[in-house]
């Protein structure tokens, strides 16, 4: 449990900055 729950959040981390990166390439 513990572990797919690290991996997920780390999915999502990544999700994360690129978003932030792809908007920061925007603006």
């Amino acid at each position: 449990m513990s572990s797919t729950g690290n991996v997920s959040l780390d999915v999502l981390n990544q999700d994360v900055e690129n978003q932030r990166r792809k908007i920061a390439l925007e603006h």
